[in-house]
């Protein structure tokens, strides 16, 4: 088949097969970025952060060390898709809170149980965080305002309240959403099945004030 020529006198074939090319080439990126992504979650679930290394997660992904750097400067960059991750199934959770009557603390006791099956699911991976918390100052320095921007999913809730006390309800909730994370550990390591009632229900009574924004809260 001969190629048409266009008017810098190129030949138009040759410019159609060069871009599915291109095309193939990003594809390929994109798909080994994926990969090693997908690998570092996997390692952090089960090393931790400190202990998954660059080659760990390069083996697992079916790469290279040299290929991982040439997606990513260093094992911190994969930080930002850990938070994305857990702060997906955080925000989901909190939509779900957001949903229900927050008036009636039955109903906020009940979703504080379904909290604690989400954490169940990402516990490994929240551990891996705290861990990254510790270590590394650049990470940690983000926590307050991450944990915030999850609870500015809450708009329903938030629209009850004057407009003065909504940054105020932002960083209660943004706490409850650290706070809420120690619990579940305290929980799931609680020997004693009736104190570990007790606990939730007493977490659950303090949630109640802060989505009702009680005035002894100050």
């Amino acid at each position: 088949m001969s190629s048409s020529i266009n008017r810098d006198g190129h030949a138009v074939e040759k410019a159609a097969r060069a871009k599915p090319a291109g095309s193939l080439r990003t594809g390929l990126k994109k798909f080994t970025r994926q990969r090693l992504l997908d690998a570092a979650l996997q390692c952090f679930r089960e090393y931790g952060y400190q202990q998954t290394s660059v080659e760990r997660i390069a083996k697992i992904a079916g790469t290279t060390v040299p290929t991982f750097y040439r997606h990513f400067p260093s094992k911190g960059e994969l930080l930002h898709p850990l938070l994305d991750y857990l702060t997906g199934e955080v925000e989901a959770t909190l939509r779900e809170l957001d949903a229900l009557d927050v008036r009636d603390c039955r109903e906020v006791r009940r979703w504080l149980d379904s909290y604690i099956v989400m954490w169940g699911r990402v516990h490994k991976l929240c551990a891996a965080h705290w861990e990254a918390v510790n270590i590394d100052p650049s990470y940690a320095g983000h926590l307050m305002d991450d944990a915030i921007s999850c609870a500015s999913v809450m708009r329903r809730t938030m629209s009850r309240l004057p407009a003065e006390r909504r940054a105020v309800f932002g960083v209660r909730m943004g706490l409850v959403t650290m706070f809420v994370d120690r619990l579940a550990l305290a929980v799931s390591v609680e020997a004693n099945a009736a104190r570990a009632h007790q606990i939730m229900d007493e977490f659950s009574k303090m949630l109640w004030l802060i989505l009702n924004d009680n005035a002894a809260l100050g």
